[in-house]
């Protein structure tokens, strides 16, 4: 399937530390690489452009062969694959995470899928395991003390004061 645009993220090139270590003359190639790309794209080339030398695409990109520009952006496709933005093999050339950024055919059931999906896989990281057990953990809940059985003359001692402080409160109601 040829496309006829792409997606172009505005606001990441002009602020990715990538685009800025580059001269207007490698973004002008590096937009060039992009079209080139869209124009081939189908399922099975992801991004892939076969056939380009450095040359050629100094040409399509508008470059002119006379003038100092084509010398300061000579190396553009090595400096492209040193920053981790493209591959190269014999005549093929590959734009790293083409089809992850050009994915279009989305509904919006399969975004918030793939979104929930995404979420639940991290929140899996996250979560502890349920059965793990922590060795150097320490509970600091307090407990309630143990109930110890009173003896017959504690029970005593017991009611007897009870019985005090009841007279106690009588005697200052009365008064």
């Amino acid at each position: 399937m040829s496309r006829q645009w792409f997606k172009f993220y505005g606001a990441e090139y002009l602020s990715d530390p990538k685009m800025m270590a580059l001269s207007p003359c490698e973004r002008s190639c590096w937009i060039t690489l992009l079209s080139l790309a869209s124009v081939n794209d189908n399922d099975s080339d992801n991004g892939k452009i076969m056939f380009l030398d450095e040359h050629k695409l100094m040409l399509i990109a508008g470059l002119d062969p006379t003038r100092n520009e084509w010398e300061e952006t000579q190396g553009v496709l090595q400096k492209f694959k040193k920053l981790k933005m493209i591959t190269f093999d014999n005549e093929m050339i590959t734009l790293k995470n083409w089809r992850k950024r050009q994915e279009t055919n989305l509904t919006g059931y399969e975004r918030v899928k793939r979104h929930r999906e995404k979420k639940r896989l991290d929140n899996k990281l996250i979560t502890p395991d349920k059965n793990r057990v922590e060795e150097s953990r320490i509970d600091i809940t307090p407990k309630p003390p143990l109930r110890k059985e009173l003896t017959q003359e504690e029970i005593q001692q017991k009611e007897q004061l009870r019985n005090k402080v009841k007279e106690l409160v009588e005697k200052k109601s009365i008064t």
